[in-house]
């Protein structure tokens, strides 16, 4: 399932990847705004957000299993095969992630979330269908977290998760995209974070400092260690613009 928009021009690199998987029973169903058609693709025009975009690919797919996907990553060849094969004994899988940039601020960017990847272990995409429907697929009211309340609630319901070696390559936006985007983000912050919890808050803080030692000290060149605590940093004000424009209602 991918929830994809009339910008994402890198849509096309997912869909190869998913096409030349070595599990060969897959279904690509894109939820959104999208030109089509799109060969092997099922296109679901929806113009509403990211979790009733999902919610709807869910409820419209017809596997058993369900992975989530955007349309700036790209999977090695063995992920699904994988995932399914982890998931004879769990309901949920995580795939590490390795982030991927050209410019000198896309590696930035890219060696910070490396580094969130290597310190708070990722959130799963890849579960069994049944899974995620007893657990009431994603809040539709939520824009920010979402994924992380999910796995949250399928945590506390008992359901086993595991990881598979297989890796995805997420491709990193320019720069001025990111900071429109986390403008957006920002402006989530307050309905998600009561949704999930005041202590969430405290609990990204926390993580933001522990990643922010990590990245200091990782074998990056230090230019880019650098860059990358300073865009994160930026990243963060546009998120706290994005937070303040929203309570004053703009």
């Amino acid at each position: 399932v991918i929830p994809v928009n009339p910008s994402s021009h890198t849509l096309s690199l997912t869909l190869k990847s998913i096409f030349r998987q070595t599990y060969g029973d897959v279904e690509v169903v894109a939820v959104g705004r999208v030109k089509g058609p799109l060969r092997g693709v099922r296109l679901l025009p929806f113009s509403g957000g990211r979790s009733a975009a999902r919610n709807l690919g869910v409820l419209k797919a017809r596997g058993d299993f369900i992975l989530f996907l955007d349309s700036d990553q790209v999977m090695t060849e063995r992920v699904v095969e994988e995932c399914v094969e982890a998931c004879r004994s769990a309901d949920m899988v995580k795939i590490p992630e390795v982030f991927f940039g050209t410019g000198f601020w896309e590696r930035c960017s890219a060696a910070w979330r490396n580094t969130v990847q290597e310190v708070d272990g990722g959130i799963p995409r890849f579960y069994r269908r049944e899974a995620i429907m007893a657990h009431r697929l994603f809040d539709p009211e939520m824009s920010l977290w979402e994924d992380l309340d999910l796995y949250r609630r399928l945590k506390r319901g008992g359901r086993k998760e595991a990881w598979c070696r297989a890796k995805i390559i997420h491709i990193e936006p320019s720069p001025s995209s990111q900071i429109v985007k986390a403008v957006r983000y920002g402006s989530f912050l307050p309905g998600s974070t009561k949704r999930l919890g005041g202590a969430v808050a405290l609990e990204k803080l926390a993580l933001f400092v522990r990643i922010s030692s990590a990245l200091l000290k990782s074998p990056f060149p230090a230019s880019i260690r650098l860059g990358g605590l300073l865009f994160a940093f930026v990243r963060g004000i546009a998120y706290g613009l994005g937070m303040v424009l929203s309570l004053f209602g703009i």
